[in-house]
């Protein structure tokens, strides 16, 4: 609904500065996703809460996390939280291989 493309969901006006001129191009919209990440890790480097604001933020936008002073609501909590409980599952089964 929101027009975010690819495996990345990368909406279009962020196309540009991540590189990508084919958002279905899996490649390119990985290498921008994990971009935008790494930029997003760097904006809260300094908060204790990084790794969570840095989802938020690829979730709903850095200003809109900006704005809530890290307080985030409950759908971008949710959001936040099964990433992070995706990640652990994929960080225990790649211990086991």
């Amino acid at each position: 609904k929101t027009g975010a493309k690819g495996l990345g969901q990368i909406k279009d006006f962020n196309h540009k500065s991540l590189n990508i001129n084919d958002p279905y191009d899996i490649k390119q919209n990985v290498n921008g996703t994990m971009s935008y990440l790494k930029r997003m890790m760097s904006k809260w480097r300094t908060d204790s809460k990084k790794v969570k604001l840095a989802l938020a933020s690829y979730y709903k936008g850095p200003n809109a996390i900006s704005r809530l002073k890290g307080q985030l609501d409950d759908e971008t909590t949710r959001y936040v939280d099964d990433i992070l409980a995706y990640y652990k599952d994929i960080k225990q089964l790649r211990s086991r291989f």
